[in-house]
């Protein structure tokens, strides 16, 4: 080998030994990079550090089916209504819904099976009031119908040939004395004195023999009498016009 070849290639072998840099910090030869920094990250070719076995995803079943004709459809889940935080905490609270407060049509609450009457003065007529012949309330009856009787309660029907007492006020009636039978009501208001009032609110009232009386305007009274249930109604609209009666009767005016 020349000499100078020669010294250029111990040279070269210095350098690699003792790991000679430039003035950069560099090795002016170029070296290997360590295996670890070949690939980039994210390279696919690039093996992951913690290699882990992904199970394949399926895809989500769709909430949109196809009917018997066709159609695509929702699905009766996202078709129906979802029970809110608002909701099940009024259900915590025993709060019933609103369609459960409600009286299914068809129905008849449940009505008191005894009620009692207090007797007065001497006949020990049993005193009632409006209140306690309000079909309304105790059958949720509107309108009344030919039937009505069959579901009133015992109580009420238990009335029928008792001698009562009742205080209302007198109809307006076509004349103005000398007459024996009127229509008594519970109060004033168009509900009694208007063309179309409750048939329970208008009584039939028919005096004793032989006694007749003027019309009362708009004064309170008594009347008392034989109670009589007795319906009356039109064949063709089933109407009823005629339900509760007062017979035999006389007027306590005080």
């Amino acid at each position: 080998m020349p000499r100078l070849e020669c010294t250029a290639f111990c040279f070269a072998c210095l350098l690699g030994l003792t790991g000679c840099t430039d003035g950069s910090g560099t090795s002016p030869f170029p070296t290997s990079p360590p295996p670890s920094a070949t690939l980039a990250a994210g390279d696919p070719a690039s093996p992951p550090d913690n290699p882990r076995e992904e199970t394949p995803t399926a895809p989500a079943e769709s909430s949109v089916a196809k009917n018997s004709t066709g159609d695509r459809t929702g699905d009766s889940a996202s078709e129906g209504t979802a029970t809110g935080p608002a909701q099940t905490s009024a259900e915590a609270q025993g709060y019933a819904p609103a369609a459960n407060l409600s009286n299914p049509a068809g129905t008849v609450p449940e009505l008191p099976q005894t009620r009692t009457f207090r007797p007065e003065g001497s006949e020990q007529a049993l005193r009632i009031t409006y209140d306690d012949l309000d079909l309304l309330k105790w059958l949720k009856l509107d309108p009344v119908t030919p039937e009505c009787i069959e579901t009133m309660p015992v109580w009420m029907r238990e009335l029928n040939g008792k001698k009562v007492r009742l205080r209302g006020f007198m109809k307006p009636h076509e004349i103005s004395t000398g007459f024996r039978r009127f229509i008594f009501v519970k109060d004033t208001g168009l509900c009694c004195f208007g063309p179309a009032g409750k048939i329970y609110d208008l009584i039939q009232v028919t005096l004793q023999k032989g006694t007749t009386t003027d019309y009362i305007e708009l004064t309170p009274f008594d009347v008392i009498g034989t109670f009589r249930i007795e319906i009356a109604f039109l064949d063709d609209t089933r109407e009823v016009y005629e339900l509760f009666h007062i017979d035999d009767a006389r007027i306590v005016r005080k």
